[in-house]
């Protein structure tokens, strides 16, 4: 399976990184090395995340930082939808 970003997911991890490195950009960097070393474990193993709340999707808990990564598995893509801060209201579809 072939890892894909939309441009939403791109938006999102640019928003991610501005609004921390805005106050520390060490930690920025580590929330998106975290976001990256887990996503990229997703092709290997596509059904790591949970079900998710948007029909068609799934979400990847990111371990000790407030973001889920929404994706959906369109063979032979892996489709890295969105990278959503848990504090934000939840989209009825990517």
């Amino acid at each position: 399976m072939k890892l894909r970003f939309t441009p939403n997911a791109v938006a999102d991890i640019d928003s991610v990184y501005d609004y921390i490195a805005a106050d520390d950009p060490v930690a920025a960097q580590t929330v998106l090395l975290r976001i990256g070393q887990l996503v990229d474990q997703l092709p290997a193993h596509p059904m790591l995340g949970r079900k998710g709340r948007v029909d068609g999707t799934r979400e990847l808990i990111v371990p000790n930082t407030p973001f889920i990564a929404v994706y959906e598995i369109e063979e032979p893509y892996l489709n890295i939808l969105a990278i959503i801060h848990t504090s934000r209201r939840w989209a009825e579809h990517f």
